[in-house]
């Protein structure tokens, strides 16, 4: 299972200065009774995530913020005595604009009156639930067989998801957009259906049917520069050359490959389904390095734990060439190749030409096997 970026750099690096800010009220109303206390708000704004808050008294609040367009808010509440739940946490999708904000004393069962986002993106949720509730019962198992270490059912699980996020849900979402190719919500939609690996032949079609003030719009941009990358990186483009320093400081490009088969493996000592995958690239590196075949590593280390870098390569018996320039999710390799989450990998032949991409488990094996023969 792969390990998502984090919501704070999932957009591009355009300045928020650009962009009108206008602002959101949400006037909510909990049952008298109620022991929470206080409601908070995250959400992107340019590119930082920022926290609004309210306190809430005999049950009522006024939150206010900021917005560049309309979008997510995650809403969450503080209560006497108790921690955060399920049931104290809610998305919404608003626009800048006055709402009403009706609970129980759950946010999770709440209701928000007054905007046309919000109801398009209940819609959206509608056209997906069948595929996100079949999603959230593998997840749940996949969690039961990770605590157990049951890695084949594991694998199993991710082959699942993989179909189920390629196959239903990515239907669903479509048909959102191509129904509702103007609503605010399309773009949320597109991006969702995309996913984080995006496949730009199935995708762009879709990107293409959305409104123009979506595509103009700030996460509008922000998507169509991942889509650009998606083009320039899909199988059968050249490979992106790119230089990074290896463990001694030593300066490795991908050109100093060519000729050769190698597979570029995007991972990092702190992600556990990428340690989990890695005995699976162990074992193909040592069946096959010597049939011109090779690995390169690029690790999404944080910087000052380079130690723990060199402890992981050492540990899972990684004898292969390792870069990076330990910058996290901002990997100056990783943001040339659009990589939104570990593991990922690409498999480029000696002529530089991408020729495979995410092959891991099974798939690595047996694309080395049709590249390179039996051992």
């Amino acid at each position: 299972m792969k390990l998502a970026l984090t919501i704070s750099i999932l957009f591009g690096s355009l300045t928020c200065s650009i962009f009108a800010q206008q602002k959101y009220t949400l006037n909510g109303k909990f049952p008298a009774k109620t022991n929470a206390l206080k409601i908070y708000a995250a959400h992107r704004l340019g590119d930082e995530f920022v926290r609004d808050s309210a306190t809430i008294t005999n049950g009522r609040f006024t939150l206010t913020g900021i917005l560049e367009e309309p979008g997510l808010l995650y809403l969450s509440l503080k209560r006497k005595d108790t921690k955060i739940t399920r049931g104290d946490m809610l998305q919404v999708f608003v626009e800048p604009g006055t709402f009403n904000l009706r609970a129980t004393d759950s946010l999770k069962t709440a209701k928000v009156l007054g905007s046309a986002a919000y109801t398009d993106y209940k819609l959206m949720e509608s056209f997906a639930k069948p595929a996100n509730d079949q999603m959230e019962s593998l997840y749940a198992e996949y969690d039961v067989a990770y605590k157990a270490k049951d890695k084949s059912k594991m694998e199993a699980l991710d082959s699942k998801i993989e179909e189920l996020q390629k196959g239903p849900l990515f239907e669903a979402y479509k048909n959102f957009i191509v129904k509702n190719p103007q609503s605010p919500v399309a773009l949320t939609a597109l991006e969702r259906m995309a996913g984080y690996e995006i496949d730009y032949d199935k995708v762009n079609p879709v990107w293409q049917q959305i409104d123009a003030t979506a595509k103009n719009s700030k996460s509008g941009m922000a998507f169509m520069q991942k889509l650009e990358i998606a083009l320039k990186t899909k199988i059968g483009a050249p490979a992106i050359a790119f230089t990074q320093n290896d463990t001694s400081g030593k300066a490795v490009s991908l050109a100093d490959f060519k000729g050769k088969y190698v597979l570029v493996d995007f991972w990092a000592s702190w992600c556990g389904p990428c340690r989990a995958e890695n005995p699976n690239v162990v074992k193909n590196f040592n069946e096959y390095k010597n049939k011109n075949f090779t690995v390169l590593g690029i690790s999404l280390d944080r910087e000052n734990q380079k130690d723990k870098w060199l402890k992981a390569i050492a540990d899972d018996q990684l004898n292969w060439t390792h870069i990076s320039d330990l910058k996290f999710w901002k990997n100056e390799v990783a943001l040339l190749y659009g990589i939104q989450a570990i593991p990922q990998n690409l498999l480029i032949d000696p002529n530089g030409i991408i020729i495979g991409k995410n092959l891991r488990e099974d798939r690595l094996g047996q694309k080395l096997k049709e590249l390179l023969g039996d051992k």
